[in-house]
């Protein structure tokens, strides 16, 4: 897996955005797909925790064809909780 960029929640918190997945067996042909978040908008906030994350669904787009081959839910969270900021340990 390889996140592919990051966004912000309203509350500020930065999330990892979108992500890339080298599969170890062919599905329908590839092995290699690119998730592509829907909208920026798909954030949660729990108020007594201060707590924001990212849940939402994802186009599934076939590398090799570069078609949409499905759909998928994510979700991410604090890259501070993470640890996959731009320098964390868990980026990759």
């Amino acid at each position: 897996m390889k996140q592919n960029g990051y966004a912000k929640t309203p509350n500020g918190l930065w999330f990892s955005w979108g992500w890339s997945y080298g599969l170890p067996i062919e599905i329908e042909g590839s092995k290699n797909f690119t998730v592509v978040p829907f909208s920026k908008n798909d954030t949660v906030h729990v108020p007594q925790t201060n707590f924001d994350f990212y849940e939402g669904a994802d186009k599934l787009i076939d590398d090799t064809t570069e078609r949409i081959a499905g759909s998928s839910i994510d979700e991410s969270m604090d890259i501070r909780l993470l640890r996959n900021g731009p320098y964390g340990q868990n980026r990759h």
